[in-house]
């Protein structure tokens, strides 16, 4: 196989790859001159990979990879932009069936079984004791079932891998648990579960993803204009009109503002900002996991003894130390990267 995007380095050196291509953009830069913005990633990591002065073909490559998973192959030079590493493309194009490259190589999942991320759900779910929580929660999670098993949970920031999105939120609702037997008089468990379970169901509508890949292309128009957080409060609003419940019930206002908070502050995307306890537990909670997400993922991606690129979502670089117990010792971690 070919080089990993994991062994790259930030030494200007001219490199052959094969490459999963998702998320492009054509862009104007200052000069006014138009370049394509993509990412490349394999099963080890993922880089941003600039073209200038696209040609025609390389163009319409680049619409393609919107809409469908793209293995291409590409040769070009390694850099370092903003404190991130990228590849200035010179050559790219798609990839032969005979140069025995599968999809499969190239798609990340994340690391435990769908079934058993599906199984911390169902148990959350079995313990919600309130009839009407129950039961919205259990018909909108039957709804997205089909394709929750590999919707990523963000394009870039957190869990961005095939399953990512139950992988997250079966994290948080163990992070329920525990600030539930921390707090057991000041959290309603039930709202709680019944919120964590909900508040990220309709990014399976929000992103549009590329086929067998778990990578989010775009996003749908909808998720454009309205958002994954006001898309699942007006599922939960019609889910209780249409089971005969009464929208207005104060349950079912708090469920909603449970869901409409968790992103903690309107410049980060929420409606409004979090006014009851369970709303503020689960703003936090779902901080808490997706920063621990984009250090997984860094992690993964960093040689051990040496640091990371800055993350927009952590605002820092991370140093991945010798004494992280979970990747083995990488045999070049002295390398300059």
């Amino acid at each position: 196989m070919s080089l990993q995007i994991k062994s790259l380095v930030k030494s200007e050196v001219t490199v052959q790859l094969y490459a999963l291509a998702h998320s492009p953009s054509i862009k104007v830069g200052k000069a006014g001159k138009a370049y394509c913005d993509l990412t490349l990633c394999d099963q080890s990591g993922e880089i941003d990979a600039k073209i200038f002065s696209p040609t025609d073909d390389q163009i319409t490559l680049i619409e393609m990879c919107k809409t469908k998973p793209t293995i291409v192959w590409v040769e070009g030079q390694t850099n370092e932009y903003n404190q991130q590493m990228q590849i200035i493309v010179r050559k790219i194009r798609f990839v032969e069936n005979d140069e025995g490259v599968s999809l499969s190589n190239f798609i990340k999942w994340a690391p435990q079984p769908a079934d058993e991320y599906l199984g911390v759900y169902k148990n959350a779910l079995s313990k919600i004791q309130h009839p009407s929580l129950n039961l919205i929660t259990r018909t909108l999670l039957n709804a997205h079932a089909s394709e929750l098993k590999h919707v990523p949970a963000a394009q870039k920031m957190h869990h961005n891998v095939a399953g990512g999105l139950i992988w997250h939120t079966s994290n948080m609702l163990q992070l329920c648990d525990t600030l539930l037997a921390l707090y057991p008089n000041d959290l309603n468990p039930d709202l709680l579960r019944a919120a964590c379970i909900l508040h990220d169901l309709a990014k399976c509508q929000e992103f549009i993803i590329a086929e067998g890949t778990g990578k989010v292309s775009e996003y749908s128009l909808v998720g454009k204009l309205k958002g994954h957080i006001v898309m699942i409060s007006e599922e939960v609003r019609e889910t209780a009109r249409m089971n005969g419940m009464d929208p207005s019930d104060e349950m079912i206002i708090l469920l909603q503002h449970t869901i409409l908070g968790h992103h903690g502050k309107r410049e980060f995307g929420s409606p409004e900002l979090p006014k009851t306890p369970e709303a503020i537990a689960l703003a936090y909670i779902d901080l808490l996991d997706s920063r621990m997400g984009a250090v997984h993922r860094l992690l993964e991606a960093t040689p051990k003894g040496t640091w990371s690129g800055r993350d927009y979502a952590l605002e820092t670089d991370l140093y991945h130390h010798p004494f992280v117990p979970g990747y083995p010792l990488d045999e070049e971690n002295d390398r300059k990267v």
